[in-house]
């Protein structure tokens, strides 16, 4: 009698074990939260825009108390924000900074004739 509820029980692991190894149900990813850390007003002018506009290298002014004015890239936290944009447009935009990210977010053109205070 042993000897058949052993040989049951090894069966049902058995069928188990392959019926475990098929492929994972799909399912859609959990959101991720975030935590924005700080939020960092400046201006710049547009150097490139890279990756269909989720990329911007801006030449920005400093942002005191944050960083020195300089130009490097940007991720657009939402890229619909740069349609429109062009090399050599000046621009004001908030830099935010969360737990997993940072981008750039409220991409506003500004005036051509507005005087910036860029890194030589």
């Amino acid at each position: 009698m042993r000897s058949g509820r052993s040989a049951t029980l090894v069966g049902m692991m058995g069928l188990l074990l392959i019926v475990g190894c098929g492929e994972p149900p799909e399912s859609s990813p959990e959101p991720v939260e975030e935590t924005i850390v700080s939020v960092h007003a400046s201006r710049g002018v547009v150097q490139a825009i890279e990756e269909e506009g989720a990329r911007l290298i801006i030449a920005h002014e400093e942002m005191p108390d944050f960083m020195d004015a300089m130009t490097m890239p940007f991720d657009v936290g939402d890229p619909d924000e740069s349609a429109g944009l062009a090399v050599g447009d000046k621009i004001g935009f908030e830099l935010v900074m969360a737990t997993k990210r940072s981008y750039v977010r409220n991409i506003q053109p500004l005036p051509t004739e507005t005087e910036l205070s860029l890194a030589p």
